[in-house]
């Protein structure tokens, strides 16, 4: 699993040592009907909550088990992150859709410049890379994060889908959750809509 934060190296050596059997190309099915990912992450986030009252969900980390790939539902290795007391906390799904291992704990304090995420998304990823591909970016990507930044301009606070391109195009590209405004930057603060170069859709 690809990370974004800061916390990469630290969740990679702390990750179990046992492999985690994902499904391959050719076992996917995408007619296999399936809980939507925004249901069951949210459940779990909801779960996690209750069971962590002092938690924060942070970041949500979606990532391909073959390689790039241009359709969404390809990307099955999940991951959930947390901050959690003075560390930060994460739970992975496990090789079965829907289903979630146990959580695991780093004294890692987590990197303050993420503001706490809703516990249901208000986009699921399957519009999120219409836009995308609707903006004119239609490479593949091998994984897709979602934070909610602090300190963008006000108009902009919201939580962002980051698909990591690759081929032609590489480079993140953001997609606002609420305004559903894609591009390539995320705009910064005293930085308006109208001024902001980034944005291309």
């Amino acid at each position: 699993m690809r990370l974004f934060t800061n916390v990469t190296s630290l969740l990679l050596l702390n990750a179990p040592s046992t492999p985690v059997n994902l499904p391959s190309n050719s076992s996917i099915s995408l007619y296999t009907p399936r809980i939507p990912l925004n249901d069951t992450v949210s459940a779990k986030v909801r779960q996690t909550l209750i069971d962590f009252s002092s938690a924060g969900f942070r970041e949500l980390q979606i990532t391909s088990t073959i390689g790039p790939t241009t359709n969404p539902e390809l990307l099955v290795d999940v991951r959930l992150l947390f901050s959690f007391q003075k560390g930060c906390m994460y739970v992975d799904m496990t090789s079965i859709w829907g289903e979630w291992a146990a959580p695991r704990f780093l004294k890692q304090p987590w990197p303050a410049g993420n503001n706490v995420l809703p516990s249901r998304l208000g986009m699921d990823i399957v519009l999120a890379d219409e836009l995308v591909k609707k903006a004119g970016y239609v490479g593949p990507y091998e994984a897709v994060d979602v934070r909610w930044p602090k300190g963008l301009p006000l108009g902009k606070e919201q939580p962002y889908y980051c698909f990591l391109m690759e081929g032609d195009r590489p480079g993140p590209v953001y997609v606002g959750m609420n305004d559903q405004r894609v591009m390539t930057s995320l705009p910064r603060e005293g930085e308006g809509a109208e001024d902001h170069g980034g944005m291309i859709a």
